[in-house]
């Protein structure tokens, strides 16, 4: 690409985004997370993290359901800490959402492909021993058996 193309290409993106809202969207969500960094107490900062912020209703994204039950009994706490900040001054209410944060194993880190085999080939022992029959088909079906009719 000639540095003219290059020039030009950023420029019809610029004026894309800006056009559909998106860049003003990323600025803003951008805000909402430096504001969070330097407002939230560290035992939600650390577990959770803010998807928005909308008409005075926070929306936080939790990894677990655990978590998101014990930080629901904070939230009354975590309002008064946050209005303290001017960014959220308006904040009326928290709602937490279960979602947890997508991890990519890193690329040529085969460390689990042994402990995986490993695994399953204990639990294919323990399946050869075991005599109950429900315990049997769970770990049948663990293991990706097919059911076979005896």
């Amino acid at each position: 690409m000639t540095n003219t193309s290059g020039k030009r290409f950023r420029r019809v993106l610029s004026n894309a985004l800006s056009d559909s809202g998106l860049a003003e969207g990323l600025a803003d969500y951008r805000e909402l997370q430096q504001r969070w960094q330097r407002a939230a107490p560290p035992e939600f900062r650390d577990v959770s993290r803010p998807a928005s912020l909308i008409d005075g209703s926070l929306l936080l994204l939790v990894d677990s359901g655990v978590l998101a039950a014990r930080l629901r009994h904070q939230v009354p706490s975590l309002i008064q800490n946050l209005r303290r900040d001017p960014g959220f001054r308006e904040l009326a209410q928290v709602k937490l959402r279960v979602q947890p944060i997508e991890v990519e194993a890193p690329k040529g880190d085969d460390t689990l492909q042994p402990r995986a085999a490993a695994a399953e080939r204990s639990l294919t022992d323990l399946y050869s021993t075991v005599t109950d029959a429900n315990l049997r088909a769970r770990l049948a079906r663990m293991l990706g058996f097919r059911r076979r009719e005896a």
